[in-house]
């Protein structure tokens, strides 16, 4: 159907970095949507939180706004255009106005069953730059640190295998997967680096609160002080080829569907 086609598409990547691994694309074989209406309505309210906190911000902003200091606007984020169009299709409309994106996340398959029922968790979900999940926009960065299902047959994933397969859509072996999410980045920073010392690239000012990397530091000028609401690492400094998203905060990431792919 539609969905299954658009969420194919997700998995679309550069081939040539594929082939580097023996491979020249990634085939969706399994897709499950995910019905989690408490997670949904914990999602939900942080949007709404996010939404309220964007124009308060602003709003207390204006009284100081002048010809040397401009008025808080809440940055607009840009996805990866191939991932926008293939996800644009999918039911739920996203709120441009606390940039409410879709992005992908990679799961081990022993984290699946977790991520679906409670979320992504930054212990599973974490990276280099910071203590929150790490999520991005393009399949290929999540297939290069993929781990394999092997097979239905492993006993330590059985009760796993239970909820996703059965005899007439079984366990096609050498499974990998990914989750795509619904994620609320609202006033994001953005840096070049995930070192602890890191300077944000738009503002001036640092990017986390400590060195422990554990929550983002507060947006230059609001008062009171807000925090910065995520972070993007851009390409360049410690980056190669794929930007990387982190949320701090797992109740602005919803877990939509689970792709098994190959």
């Amino acid at each position: 159907g539609a969905v299954f086609n658009a969420l194919l598409e997700a998995l679309v990547t550069d081939p040539s970095e594929l082939q580097k691994r023996g491979y020249s694309e990634l085939g969706l074989k399994r897709a499950w949507r995910i019905e989690n209406p408490g997670l949904m309505d914990s999602y939900m309210r942080e949007r709404n939180c996010v939404r309220k906190q964007r124009y308060e911000i602003e709003l207390r902003s204006l009284p100081k706004a002048s010809f040397r200091q401009s008025r808080l606007v809440m940055p607009l984020v840009g996805i990866r255009q191939t991932l926008c169009t293939a996800l644009e299709g999918l039911p739920g409309e996203l709120s441009q106005d606390v940039n409410e994106v879709r992005l992908l996340a990679r799961a081990r398959p022993e984290d699946v069953l977790c991520f679906a029922g409670e979320g992504l968790h930054p212990k599973a979900n974490a990276g280099q730059f910071g203590k929150g999940s790490h999520l991005v926009e393009d399949a290929g960065d999540c297939d290069q640190h993929a781990i394999c299902d092997f097979s239905g047959k492993n006993k330590e994933l059985k009760t796993m295998h239970a909820r996703l397969f059965t005899k007439t859509a079984n366990h096609p072996g050498n499974m990998y997967y990914i989750f795509v999410c619904r994620v609320v980045l609202g006033y994001f920073v953005r840096s070049s680096t995930g070192d602890a010392d890191a300077r944000a690239m738009d503002e001036d000012g640092p990017v986390y609160a400590a060195g422990d990397k554990r929550a983002l530091a507060h947006i230059p000028s609001t008062a009171p002080p807000v925090p910065y609401q995520s972070l993007i690492v851009e390409v360049g400094e410690q980056l190669r080829r794929y930007r990387q998203f982190i949320q701090f905060e797992s109740r602005r990431i919803y877990p939509e569907y689970l792709l098994g792919y190959q």
